[in-house]
Formats: structure tokens, sequence, C-alpha cells
């Protein structure tokens, strides 16, 4: 996964589109971002997204019932140092990050370990390492201030989203057998390609080539044809798009 993002305008578009279309964070081509300042992790500059206190004692609350719960809510399980880009483009740097994907809120882990939920109607942007690779989160719409989305591709007028959350399925006990609540992790996948509307899609070349000019479709199938791209994964298609667009 490498990622990033491009025109303002097109993007803020595309995020208030798709938060109205989705439901609930590899290899990307993004523009170049330039922060107005950088600022180091430190208590003091974190304190500027930090939650209130009502909502992050709702959050600390919930949290405590995790621990009952089979499964993981968490896109990564333990924090790892991530970049936060506010509205005004400043960034604080090396924050430890932890990405909720069931109530999608990004939370830090101070010091003397307490989880502090952030609030994200001051973040614009999350940059992470996960399984070794950069993830950018962005986030949707400033109606829904935590809810951010991952973009897997984009290049010019066309951008390939992905949707990462958990459901939680409730424990049960109907008398003849037991089933303890779990947690699952889903995705969902759009693709938004020029003035079209976003189109929610799965990995299949069925869904996926109809949303295509047939100019741009046919370098990318003589892309995959050459690499010997089989298109039934996320990487694939990438490759797929990021090959045929050079």
């Amino acid at each position: 996964m490498k990622l990033l993002f491009t025109a303002l305008s097109l993007v803020f578009g595309v995020y208030v589109a798709l938060a109205q279309c989705g439901s609930s964070a590899a290899t990307t081509v993004s523009p170049t971002y330039t922060p107005s300042s950088t600022l180091s992790f430190t208590g003091n500059n974190l304190n500027r997204v930090f939650a209130n206190s009502s909502s992050n004692n709702a959050y600390q609350s919930g949290l405590a019932s995790y621990q009952n719960v089979q499964g993981s809510a968490f896109l990564n399980e333990e924090p790892v140092k991530g970049t936060l880009v506010l509205n005004d483009d400043s960034h604080i740097e090396d924050v430890p990050l932890l990405v909720d994907l069931y109530t999608n809120q990004l939370i830090t882990k101070k010091d003397n370990g307490e989880m502090i939920a952030l609030d994200g109607r001051y973040l614009k942007e999350v940059r992470i390492l996960h399984d070794g690779e950069e993830v950018i989160l962005k986030k949707s719409d400033r109606n829904k201030s935590n809810r951010f989305y991952q973009v897997l591709y984009e290049d010019g007028d066309m951008i390939f989203f992905k949707d990462n959350y958990v459901t939680l399925r409730e424990a049960s006990n109907n008398g003849y057998s037991k089933s303890n609540a779990t947690f699952t992790k889903r995705n969902s996948y759009f693709i938004k390609y020029g003035d079209n509307q976003i189109a929610k899609v799965k990995l299949k070349k069925k869904d996926i080539f109809p949303l295509i000019p047939d100019s741009e479709l046919y370098a990318m199938q003589e892309y995959a044809r050459e690499k010997g791209l089989k298109l039934n994964n996320e990487l694939n298609f990438i490759a797929f798009f990021e090959g045929g667009r050079e």
C-alpha cells in the first residue's frame, strides 16, 4: 500500500459523495503535500486535537467492553507512530496512533498507557504505517468528522477508495448453544471516475471495467496481459490502474 491525494475541489466532492454511499481505514499514487509547519509530538501539541472530556469518557467506557469480545476492533493491534495533518495544514509527527474501526475514531496512547480519543474536526488527514506500508486516511466530509477513508489509487480524474470497518455480532445464549460476542473486519471498495457518480464495486472485472473509458481500458488490459496480472485482488487492481495510466 503506497498512498495520497490530488485536486482539493475534486477530492472534497468525492469524499462527500462517498460518505453518503459508503458504509462505515496497496500501493497508491498521490500528490505531494506541503505543510505550513511541522511539529514533533508533545503532549502540548497533541492537546490541540484531544476529544473533549465527555466524548473521551464515553470512549473509555466503550473500550472497557472490548475485553469481552473476540477479535479486534482496531486496524493496527499496537500503537504505531503516525502523522496528523490538521485543517491549517500543520503536521504533528510521531504520534502513537490506533485506528478504531468500530467507532470510527483515532486513538492515541499516552506515556502512562491511557487511551485518548482524538477529535476528527481538527484533522484532514492521517498517515500511519500498517504492515510495513504507509496508509493515508482522509476525512470523508465535515459533517462526519471522525469518518476516514483510505485511498488506494489516485491519479487525475480517477480515484479508487477503500472503506475498512468492523461489525459486532452480539453474544447469544438460546439455552442449547452459546456464542461469544465477535468483532469481524470487513471492507468495501469504491471508484470515482471524472464527473461520474461514486460507484461501489467488487474486485471483479465486470464491476470495474464498465466504469473506465474504452481508450484507457484498452491500455490497462494490455498492461495486465504483459505483466500477467490476475485481476482478482486489491494489489493487482492498483497495479492495473497505475501501469495502464502511465
